[in-house]
């Protein structure tokens, strides 16, 4: 959860910014959404989309996907043993 706190929150990790100022980009929530709330939503509600991936709109606006446009819809990456959350972020 640390990994999505730093690297998908416009109040995270400073090298976010940084990556964005230098054309990297990398998808970002709103800082009023909580992520965990998100994450297991998408995960009980959502579309598999892959062996270890769910997708789930929100229908509401919850961040910014890495081309820096709005987006309504967020994706979560399971571990190999399909028992925890590796990653989650805005598409």
């Amino acid at each position: 959860m640390k990994h999505i706190r730093n690297k998908h929150f416009t109040d995270g990790a400073k090298c976010t910014f940084n990556k964005m100022k230098k054309g990297l980009r990398t998808s970002v929530f709103n800082s009023n959404e909580n992520f965990i709330d998100l994450a297991l939503t998408t995960l009980e509600k959502g579309t598999k989309v892959g062996a270890k991936e769910f997708v789930y709109d929100f229908g509401r606006v919850v961040g910014f996907n890495r081309k820096g446009n709005p987006t309504t819809k967020v994706k979560v990456f399971l571990t190999q043993t399909l028992d925890s959350i590796s990653s989650a972020y805005p598409v």
